[in-house]
């Protein structure tokens, strides 16, 4: 029996050789894409366990401390800390601290903006006597803003003999002046965000060296203000900061020489060695309108850019040349005037628009600069303390003492929001880098400028200093389910100490919000989305159960159909062999062992490339229980449809009388052509729900650093589906044809002998399939439409991604209709 088997398969070569490929192909793609699957979510959870816990588990904040946008959207600011009005004690923070369960406690108090050294610049001497006027600027990375009143203007002239070959007329901010002196001007204040905390514990944290906050005070910085009684903070600060800080010089000939400049001292009453502002009111009173005459010759502009040079803080005194380079510079004025007035910063008001971003409104102007959140000014400047005979009451200076630097952490696939070290830049759409200016109030949340020590903190800010807890839990080696539990176990704990708002930051990630900045435009900055691994793992769970369901019903569907139309191809055999005196048993048989053959032929060379495929570590271990697991259910089918099914005669034609032959060619074989109907809507289906729920699945968990990074880990898994997917679709329209013309060949060779011509036989033919493919296809778009609206959103992108699909589809239906029909029938006939 196994010989006629044999001998019947080399005898019908072509299906034979369609046969083996489609089952090949089955056998091949349909383990390999359940298998990617499978990958996909092993892949999902393993990256979450792997990624999703950051530098700590949770945040703990005073009571009331959430944002209405925290709470509308579930992310955090980087920089949440800009501002805080306290509400944890030192005494709970060591409570917490010494809990059982509690690896790392990191308090943070947010102060507000401080300044430290202000310091004169210079610029060189010029070459003659000359008009300099110096103005100073600050810029956010999109538009630059003149400070007012800052700044100034010299007249620097000629005198033979004298100092460096120069007198001068001035203003410049400063009551300091010296003889022979140079262009000099005080650089605006800049404030800067400050925070205390406990040096052990934020160090444990965020691997951030802060062993400076050690250092003595240098006592040249407390020349003048020691015997106040103020209390001395140490300060370090942070030495990559940066600050937005230029100036621009102009500098204009001016028609005058030393004897002029002596024949105006003589006027006042000076000695030629005596400087022109010994002579007082006179020098106030007379010097601008005696100099406003002055002829003005050439005039060059200089740009003097000045964010590399300094720190917050503190920086080194420069003299600016006048060929782009900077020099050290021994006279200057200095001082910390400013060092007891700080400010307190609100939260942005952000409005959530409609299409998810926000909106930020400028609420306000600072010298000049735009501001987008409430400033509250507290304390005194020393000089306010002096002028009001009360500098013994002056609570304290800051003098730094060192410097800290931070890590990037805008690379980071986890995150647990550290408050204070935020450095992944704000940018505009168009990839424009943005920056805080200097004075409080700008939308771009600025990190942490300054550290001091969290007991300095709480004379600053009182006994109830900390804004926030960052709290890392003992014990957990990676995010899982009893990961969860303990950090549920500590939250219980804390809720026994005191009433906080307690935030999981385990299991988020860093993404990406859009905010519409008055004045500036469209701005992208990365926040910390809550919950991101919990939504990461949903959704890719629920997108790989359903598209493995529907890729296994195909699969069922393919075999079915393809053992069906195998049973239809061998009436005429059978009718002739029951003719030879064959038993009905006898031929079961036989057509059985001749299926079967086929079916380990295939399934060998597919165990092979498999095999192989696994060798090269392109496919996993599961795809070749998968394999094993289909061709088994193959054999089954295969048996169940040729020995226990009873195949069935077409009826006649009943019912609707169609004029049209193709029309009624489908109404005569509908039972036939139900099946390829079903599985071709279900592999249409399969696409369309593959690709949409793909993008909308993406859109959704590859908004954050985590899930970007788990969307790029699958790529390769997520393409083998998409590909099988589609190959499965077009084999399905291949071999459906292909039997189906192969069930008709008597009709054909009838057609042929009443005088049709091939290209007529052919267009029927073509538009008969078409007539059932076409709208198989168009209603699997409509099911992926509705189970969208079951499962997910219909969105436009949705709509546009199925309609391009479907017209894909129907593209390949057409070609294939044309290609099958043209090479099928010209064999037949």
């Amino acid at each position: 029996m196994i010989g006629y088997s044999w001998k019947s398969i080399k005898n019908n070569k072509r299906a034979s050789i369609l046969i083996f490929f489609s089952l090949a192909a089955i056998f091949i793609a349909a383990p390999m894409t359940i298998s990617a699957l499978f990958d996909i979510q092993t892949n999902v959870e393993d990256n979450i366990q792997q990624y999703a816990r950051g530098s700590y588990d949770l945040l703990i904040r005073p009571e009331g401390a959430q944002t209405e946008i925290e709470k509308s959207i579930g992310k955090v600011e980087e920089n949440y800390l800009n501002y805080g009005d306290g509400g944890i004690s030192i005494e709970e923070w060591k409570e917490i601290k010494n809990l059982d369960s509690v690896e790392i406690a990191a308090p943070v108090a947010s102060l507000g903006y401080f300044t430290g050294e202000d310091k004169t610049l210079s610029l060189a001497y010029p070459s003659s006597s000359s008009y300099i006027e110096f103005a100073f600027s600050t810029y956010d990375g999109v538009n630059e803003y003149a400070l007012l009143d800052e700044g100034g203007f010299f007249y620097m002239l000629e005198q033979d003999e004298y100092e460096e070959g120069f007198d001068f007329y001035g203003e410049n901010r400063s009551s300091t002046k010296v003889a022979g002196m140079k262009p000099e001007f005080v650089v605006p204040t800049t404030y800067h965000l400050t925070v205390g905390v406990d040096q052990e514990e934020e160090e444990k944290l965020s691997r951030v060296n802060l062993s400076a906050l050690q250092n003595p005070i240098p006592p040249d910085l407390q020349m003048g203000f020691g015997d106040l009684g103020a209390k001395d903070i140490p300060i370090i600060y942070l030495s990559d900061s940066q600050i937005p800080l230029k100036g621009k010089a102009r500098l204009t000939d001016i028609s005058w020489n030393s004897g002029k400049t002596l024949s105006l001292k003589k006027h006042f009453n000076l000695k030629e060695e005596d400087p022109l502002f010994f002579g007082e009111d006179r020098y106030w009173e007379e010097m601008p309108e005696i100099l406003s005459d002055i002829e003005r010759r050439s005039t060059e502009t200089y740009e003097v850019s000045l964010s590399d040079f300094m720190n917050p803080f503190y920086y080194e005194p420069l003299s600016y040349n006048y060929d782009g380079t900077f020099s050290e510079e021994f006279n200057y004025a200095f001082g910390v005037t400013e060092s007891s007035r700080f400010y307190f910063t609100k939260p942005i008001d952000y409005n959530l628009l409609d299409d998810g971003n926000m909106k930020v409104h400028q609420i306000g102007v600072e010298t000049g600069i735009p501001t987008y959140r409430e400033i509250e000014e507290h304390g005194a400047s020393t000089v306010d303390y002096y002028a009001s005979g009360e500098e013994e009451d002056i609570p304290f200076l800051l003098y730094p003492v060192g410097s800290f630097t931070t890590e990037s952490y805008q690379d980071s696939i986890a995150s647990s929001p550290l408050g204070i070290y935020q450095q992944a830049p704000s940018v505009t759409v168009d990839g424009v880098t943005l920056h805080e200016t200097i004075t409080p109030g700008s939308f771009v949340s600025s990190p942490a400028h300054g550290i001091m020590s969290l007991e300095d903190a709480a004379y600053i800010k009182g006994e109830n200093p900390i804004d926030a807890i960052r709290l890392k839990v003992s014990g957990i080696s990676a995010y899982n389910e009893d990961a969860v539990e303990k950090i549920n176990e500590v939250i219980v704990a804390l809720t026994t100490i005191g009433d906080y708002d307690i935030t999981v930051v385990a299991g988020a990630s860093p993404s990406v919000v859009t905010l519409d900045v008055e004045g500036i435009g469209l701005v992208e900055q990365s926040w910390t989305s809550l919950g991101a691994a919990a939504t990461i793992s949903e959704g890719w769970n629920t997108t790989n159960q359903l598209i493995a369901g529907l890729f296994v019903v195909i699969s069922f569907l393919y075999i079915l159909n393809h053992s069906l139309f195998r049973k239809y191809t061998k009436t005429g055999e059978q009718t002739l062999l029951l003719d030879l005196g064959w038993s009905t048993r006898h031929i079961q048989q036989f057509h059985l062992l001749e299926n079967v053959l086929l079916i380990l032929f295939a399934a060998l060379t597919s165990g092979i490339v498999l095999a192989a495929f696994y060798s090269f570590e392109i496919v996993s271990l599961l795809t070749l229980p998968i394999f094993g697991t289909i061709f088994v259910l193959t054999l089954g089918v295969t048996w169940i449809n040729i020995v226990v099914m009873k195949r069935k005669p077409f009826n006649a034609l009943k019912g609707i009388k169609f004029k049209e032959l193709w029309l009624r060619n489908l109404s005569f074989y509908k039972k036939l052509i139900s099946i390829s109907f079903i599985q071709l809507i279900c592999a249409a289906l399969l696409v369309n729900f593959v690709l949409g729920a793909l993008y909308i699945t993406s859109q959704n968990t590859g908004q954050t650093n985590l899930g970007m990074h788990i969307n790029d880990m699958i790529l390769f898994l997520v393409g083998v589906v998409l590909l099988a997917t589609i190959y499965l679709v077009i084999t399905t329209m291949i071999e459906s044809i292909s039997s189906f013309l192969l069930i008709r060949k008597e009709e054909i060779l009838t057609l042929r002998d009443i005088g049709w011509r091939m290209r007529e036989i052919r267009r029927m033919y073509v538009g008969e399939f078409l007539a059932w493919i076409i709208p198989s296809i168009g209603l699997g778009m409509i099911f992926n439409l509705l189970l969208f609206v079951l499962l997910f959103t219909v969105s436009i992108e949705i709509i546009a991604i199925a309609s391009a699909v479907t017209m894909v589809l129907v593209f390949i239906g057409f070609i294939v209709a044309i290609a099958v029909v043209r090479k099928t029938v010209i064999t037949l006939a």
